[in-house]
């Protein structure tokens, strides 16, 4: 099975645990920082014993390129919200980006995704996802 297959599946796992451990737990207003480091927690569990996940780590907000900041085609700060890849290893292992949000659709995360996971741009995630804290079975996937 590949890496991205892999991570995709494991993804899905840790948004499942996150909804039998965790949903429901916080006030509606809670910053979606506190979920994802929930989801972050369960998916680092998951990946951690697998042989073809050596290396790789799940990192909330991870700013980094190698050693530079991580900024959009733009010049625009990147936060993301997660994702896995092994770091300091400039785009040969960027496998998931994933954006959240608490309640609403953000377009500007969208097309963050979107770039993210261009092929031909600057950072070549193999796999993007969109993920609505209010509608946890609708996760919506990028890969280009």
């Amino acid at each position: 099975m590949s890496l991205t297959k892999k991570v995709k599946e494991y993804f899905i796992e840790a948004i499942e645990m996150y909804k039998v451990n965790d949903e429901g737990q916080f006030p509606n207003d809670i910053h979606e920082r506190t979920r994802v480091s929930r989801v972050a927690h369960y998916l680092s569990q998951l990946i951690k014993n697998d042989i073809d996940f050596i290396g790789y780590s799940v990192d909330v907000e991870y700013n980094r390129r190698g050693l530079e900041i991580k900024r959009t085609g733009e010049g625009d700060l990147l936060l993301p919200d997660l994702i896995v890849h092994k770091r300091k290893s400039e785009d040969q292992n960027n496998l998931l980006y994933v954006e959240f949000k608490n309640s609403n659709n953000s377009c500007a995360d969208i097309s963050r995704i979107r770039e993210m996971t261009d092929q031909n741009g600057r950072y070549k995630y193999l796999l993007g996802c969109f993920v609505r804290f209010d509608k946890l079975d609708s996760l919506e996937w990028f890969k280009q």
